[in-house]
C-alpha cells in the first residue's frame, strides 16, 4: 500500500450505499477517507440492494426486495423495503446455511440479526449495516461532512467485479471450491473475526485507486 495515497487527506472517495458491501468496498473505507452518498437516486441491479455470499453450491446472491414505485428517479432515502415478503427470514436463513460452521459465526450473528429489526427503508438498513461494520471492526465512524479539494466519485463502480484484493483467508467451503474473491464483507467477518483488519493490511488497492484518480 502506498503511504502517499493513504495520507492524501485532500481526497475523499464518494461511494454508493451498499447492502453488506464487498471486501473491496470496505477496503476502501478502511484505508481512505470515504463518504456514502445520501442525495443520489436509486440505481437498480447494484450493490445498493444486493450482496454475494458463499454457500454450499458456490457464490450466492442475496437481493433485498423493494416496494413498488422504485426507479432510477427516486431518491435513495425514499426507497422502501418490501416487507410483505419474508425476505429478512430468508436472508438470515441463508447466512446460517452459508456460515453456520465458520469460526466466528456465533460471535456476531446475534448482532447482525438485530440490525434487521424494524427497518422500513433501504437507506436506513444500509446505514445501520455500514455503521456496524465501521464501528465493530475498524474503530471508524462515518464521515458526515468534510471539505476536500477533490471528491472522487466511485458510485458507478461495480464493487463485485473481478478485482483482486489480495485478501485470502480460509472459507467454509474451501474443501469444495477455490478461494472466492471479493465477496460480501460478511464472508470475511464470519471467517476472520477480529483479525479482519490484519487481512486488510495486505491488499492491492493502489492500481485501482490510481486509475480512479487519473
Amino acid at each position: 500500500m502506498s503511504t502517499s495515497l493513504i495520507d492524501r487527506q485532500d481526497r475523499i472517495f464518494r461511494l454508493p450505499t451498499a447492502y453488506w458491501g464487498s471486501c473491496l468496498y470496505y477496503a476502501l473505507n478502511y484505508f481512505y477517507p470515504c463518504v456514502v452518498e445520501s442525495q443520489e437516486n436509486y440505481q437498480k441491479r447494484t450493490c445498493r440492494n444486493r450482496t454475494i455470499v458463499l454457500g454450499p453450491n458456490g457464490p450466492e446472491r442475496l437481493s433485498v426486495p423493494l416496494a413498488k414505485g422504485k426507479n432510477n428517479q427516486q431518491s435513495i432515502q425514499d426507497v422502501r423495503l418490501y416487507n410483505e415478503d419474508p425476505w429478512t427470514k430468508h436472508h438470515l436463513q441463508a447466512l446460517h446455511a452459508c456460515y453456520g460452521k465458520s469460526p466466528y459465526f456465533d460471535f456476531y450473528i446475534q448482532e447482525i440479526e438485530s440490525i434487521y429489526v424494524a427497518k422500513k427503508t433501504l437507506w436506513e438498513l444500509n446505514e445501520d449495516i455500514h455503521r456496524y461494520v465501521l464501528r465493530r471492526f475498524f474503530d471508524h465512524t462515518l464521515i458526515i461532512e468534510k471539505s476536500a479539494d477533490q471528491i472522487i466519485d466511485l458510485r458507478q463502480v461495480d464493487f463485485y467485479q473481478a478485482i483482486k484484493v489480495s485478501m485470502v483467508y480460509n472459507q467454509v467451503f474451501d474443501h469444495k471450491f477455490d478461494f472466492a474473491n471479493n465477496l460480501s464483507i460478511l464472508d470475511a467477518i464470519f471467517n476472520t473475526g477480529p483479525e479482519l483488519r490484519q487481512y486488510f493490511k495486505k491488499t492491492l488497492l493502489d492500481s485501482f485507486v490510481q486509475n480512479k484518480i487519473q
